[in-house]
């Protein structure tokens, strides 16, 4: 991955095609993904066996891809239908429109699989769960898993693989606040306030992660506008007027006035 620091525009290849879209969602850099703060979180830390499934669970399981295939209905339109085993048995598993999913999945492939167990007829089955292949760490399934603000062509499925790229390329963030201001305030670092916003292992973690967040961000907000006021105090202009040179016509105009000016104003014009 590139440096935090370099604009997505200025890459090619499948960069250069999410550029614009991701604009949308504020993300110019590398580093404002890390920033793209998740609105909520889908729990899918509860990992169960195929043969202990109960119906309306949120769940994950883990097995075997031991068929998987495109059915065509009418207007064109696709069923990808799978089974997936483990030691306790078999489950059907069913995608709507999304044919690729036969090139990404294959038979033999072991499979993690999360989301909500229905009933079709007298057999369980999924609906559309999340899937994440392959034997590595899990960061679509069998956790917390975050929920980004989206535009069209940018889901939070990519947006949560490119984050996680980035955290892994990256050992630590450069951290403006003090110590002290941190132990102070019950501050975490800002490296692990981003790696727990993104990727918390419970729910305690996101809390302690956005109390951080916000600091910073109430605390930019207040410099920056600290900083305005400066500005305007030093570009701020007076306009000079010299009362010897008009007294007469001003004399004139206070005799003119229809009430007495009070001690204070007098004591102004005495001044100049």
């Amino acid at each position: 991955m590139p440096d935090l620091k370099v604009e997505i525009s200025s890459l090619g290849g499948i960069y250069k095609r999410y550029a614009k879209p991701l604009q949308k969602l504020r993300i110019y850099r590398f580093g404002d993904f890390l920033f793209h703060i998740p609105f909520r979180y889908v729990d899918y830390s509860l990992i169960s066996k195929i043969g202990d499934l109960q119906e309306g669970e949120i769940v994950t399981i883990r097995g075997k891809v031991v068929e998987i295939k495109n059915n065509y209905t009418r207007r064109f339109r696709t069923l990808q239908k799978a089974k997936v085993e483990d030691s306790t048995g078999v489950i059907d598993v069913i995608w709507f429109n999304q044919p690729y999913l036969v090139k990404n999945i294959k038979k033999g492939d072991v499979i993690s699989l999360s989301g909500k167990v229905e009933k079709n007829i007298n057999k369980l089955i999924f609906k559309s769960p999340d899937y994440e292949a392959g034997e590595g760490e899990s960061i679509h399934t069998g956790r917390l898993v975050p929920i980004y603000p989206e535009t069209r062509g940018i889901s939070s499925k990519w947006l949560r693989k490119q984050i996680y790229l980035l955290l892994k390329q990256k050992d630590s963030l450069s951290d403006f606040l003090p110590e002290k201001i941190k132990k102070t305030n019950g501050l975490l670092d800002l490296s692990e306030s981003i790696q727990k916003i993104h990727f918390p292992k419970n729910i305690e973690e996101t809390v302690t992660a956005r109390k951080r967040l916000s600091f910073d961000e109430f605390l930019l907000l207040q410099l920056a506008s600290l900083q305005r006021k400066n500005e305007w105090k030093e570009n701020l202009k007076g306009i000079s007027f010299e009362i010897e040179k008009h007294k007469k016509k001003i004399d004139k105009l206070i005799k003119q006035l229809p009430f007495e000016l009070t001690n204070s104003q007098k004591n102004a014009l005495k001044k100049q």
